[in-house]
């Protein structure tokens, strides 16, 4: 989350500024924008032609093999052809069994690879399942010079109680397919349905494909298919290799509010999931999906139409309700190494940001001709601009994390809190917005966008809560845990193993002494030896693991004085809290708010569903010199004869704690 979005970058680049290039012999890349001359004198001889058709991004000539944008029916299957790829796609099923570039290229998919569909939904709290064995209609839905859309569509109540298409869409001279979804509610439906999970996976051939790419520091090869298979699970899609390092796919987590491109490579060829715009994403920018692994069988790239991970939740659709997944593009590249190939997914990814919405798709709920802008600066109170502030337009309700039935649209202030969040369909939102520093978030109701226009807003002054005077503030507040112990190198299995390594005698910290980054850890587990007992790495231990503030007061507080402790939480999973200070029970919390369960620490994360929540109690608790607040779970998972009672992987990660006293 902490990573500088690209998107706020794009909008002032020229709409040509790259440009998709095909040339297939040396280190050029397969669709790629055009290289430095110190790529090869093979660059340089595309004629005039060619060059303006780089520098309107349509992509050069050069390398292109002779197909036209072609569509050929082979009666169970279909073949959609330009003169960048072929994609050959099941009638039925909706699978795609080949990707090729060229006459002579290889099956992308070969290999026991595919691309497929399954939808994970419940009706009535059974458990059900849509996927590549359940009969789907073709139909060809638009066809021109310029671009061709097939669909295959379910709307029979008996196969799947909602209707739904998914889309396929090969544009001339594109060297990738587009994808879309559209899935819809009925007026008129037995029984309640909750979705699940809902996504597309492209299973490559492992031959071809043996590397990965996420972001700039999470890229490189995969363990082999036969590594996995050879392994034991640990934890669900987590296997220890026989190497006896643990390979698991939360480790390739991604983040809505980055630019989003993630990809699978191997020798000289790469194959990359596009979003143009993340505005059907659910749970605004903080939101994390999976992206790409390795299995047994092939590696996996997936697009996600919805999935609950990290605290978010079920789509629960009311009648009526419809909405569009999409478009997003599977980008083919080749030629250089994994640098190349990576740098140049990325500037692809640039040039399909300033393309959105795209005007090849006509359909009322993409609405690509009735958008509109949102420009505004946001100021707090304290007269320090909202700098590189994540600003987000939603529903007013419920929280935006926990949206998913509409869109949202959000971008990173400037270092003046100023932000223009482009390309919004018309209506009516609530603006929100959360700075680094500050606890909270700031709201405000009824921002009307028109379709073609621009909505400028009225100056924004924030006026953050707070409770008096602050004694002490530990950490920062942003979301995450990723100031402390491990929160910057957090993307490896089992990092709760170290914990009674680390803290012995749990976390201990003085205010004004002790470092954030080595003396306070980044979560905070139930007991002194959290996780499986045979997989620890010191004696099991099943006590409740106190966690210690010290901190010095000057003052005697009157009885009366009220004193708040504000806490941010970065992820619960299952957590509770008691809070005694100088031996009194001040708290004693069963649950802390939001979500049951978001799973950021078994998950490779240092943040997942944000809750905030504050601690009253009298102020004449204090003392002068120093005084000890203690934090631990309220509840244990062990009974009084060492007996598993709860969750494992029972822990909270704390964003920042505060404490303030009201003056008199």
């Amino acid at each position: 989350m902490k990573r500088q979005s690209q998107r706020n970058k794009r909008r002032g680049a020229a709409a040509g500024k790259t440009a998709a290039s095909l040339l297939l012999a040396g280190s050029v890349l397969l669709g790629a924008v055009p290289l430095p001359a110190a790529a090869g004198a093979q660059a340089a001889q595309g004629t005039a032609a060619d060059q303006s058709a780089e520098a309107s991004g349509q992509g050069a000539e050069l390398g292109r093999h002779k197909e036209k944008l072609a569509l050929i029916d082979q009666g169970s299957s279909v073949t959609l052809k330009n003169s960048r790829v072929s994609v050959t796609i099941d009638k039925g099923s909706a699978t795609v069994t080949s990707i090729t570039y060229g006459e002579d290229s290889p099956n992308l998919l070969a290999g026991g690879g595919a691309g497929y569909y399954i939808l994970n939904y419940s009706q009535n709290g059974k458990n059900l399942k849509f996927g590549p064995k359940d009969e789907l209609t073709y139909k060809v839905v638009a066809q021109d010079e310029e671009h061709i859309d097939i669909a295959l569509t379910v709307d029979d109540r008996a196969v799947l109680p909602f209707s739904y298409e998914l889309h396929f869409v090969l544009v001339k001279n594109e060297p990738g397919l587009y994808f879309y979804s559209v899935v819809g509610y009925p007026e008129a439906v037995e029984g309640g349905v909750t979705i699940g999970q809902g996504r597309y996976a492209f299973r490559v051939d492992p031959d071809l494909f043996d590397s990965y790419a996420v972001d700039d520091e999470r890229r490189g090869p995969l363990p082999a298919p036969a590594e996995l298979e050879a392994g034991e699970e640990v934890m669900d899609a987590s296997i220890k290799l026989p190497s006896g390092e643990v390979y698991t796919k939360y480790n390739h987590i991604e983040y809505a509010g980055d630019l989003n491109v993630t990809g699978l490579y191997g020798k000289d060829l790469g194959i990359w999931l596009i979003r143009g715009s993340n505005e059907f994403v659910d749970g605004g920018p903080t939101q994390q999906r999976n992206s790409v692994h390795q299995t047994n069988t092939t590696p996996i790239l997936l697009w996600h139409e919805h999935e609950s991970h990290y605290g978010r939740g079920n789509v629960v659709p009311s009648p009526g309700w419809k909405k569009i997944y999409g478009p997003s593009f599977l980008y083919v590249n080749q030629g250089g190494n994994a640098d190349k190939l990576w740098k140049d997914a990325n500037r692809r990814a640039e040039a399909e940001q300033r393309k959105w919405p795209y005007r090849w798709l006509d359909d009322p709920l993409y609405a690509a001709d009735r958008r509109g802008s949102v420009k505004g600066q946001l100021t707090i109170a304290d007269g320090r601009p909202a700098a590189d502030a994540w600003v987000i337009l939603a529903d007013s309700s419920p929280d935006w994390q926990d949206q998913n039935l509409g869109y949202n649209y959000y971008i990173r202030t400037d270092s003046q809190g100023r932000f223009t969040i482009p390309d919004v369909r018309e209506g009516t939102y609530t603006l929100y917005s959360f700075v680094k520093g500050y606890f909270g978030e700031f709201r405000k109701d009824g921002i009307t966008v028109q379709a073609s226009k621009e909505t400028k807003l009225p100056a924004l002054e924030w006026t953050p809560e707070t409770h008096g005077t602050t004694l002490w503030t530990l950490g920062t507040p942003d979301r995450t845990a990723g100031e402390y112990r491990h929160g910057d190198d957090y993307h490896h299995w089992g990092l709760w193993l170290d914990y009674p390594l680390d803290f012995p005698n749990g976390v201990d910290f003085r205010m004004g002494e002790s470092s954030e980054r080595t003396d306070w850890n980044y979560a905070h587990p139930v007991t002194a030896t959290p996780g499986e007992p045979a997989q620890l790495k010191v004696p099991f231990n099943p006590e409740l693991t106190p966690w210690k503030i010290r901190f010095d007061s000057d003052a005697v507080y009157p009885a009366g004085t009220k004193a708040t402790l504000t806490f941010g939480i970065a992820s619960s999973r299952n957590g509770s809290l008691r809070l005694n200070l100088n031996g009194t029970e001040i708290a004693n919390l069963a649950s802390l708010p939001g979500p049951k369960s978001d799973s950021g620490m078994p998950r490779s994360a240092v943040h997942a569903f944000y809750r905030e929540f504050t601690v009253e109690f009298d102020a004449s608790l204090l003392k002068q010199g120093e005084n000890v607040l203690q934090l631990t779970h309220a509840k244990n998972i062990y009974d009084a004869n060492g007996q598993r009672t709860g969750d494992l992987y029972t822990s909270q990660m704390y964003d920042a704690i505060r404490l303030e006293v009201q003056q008199p």
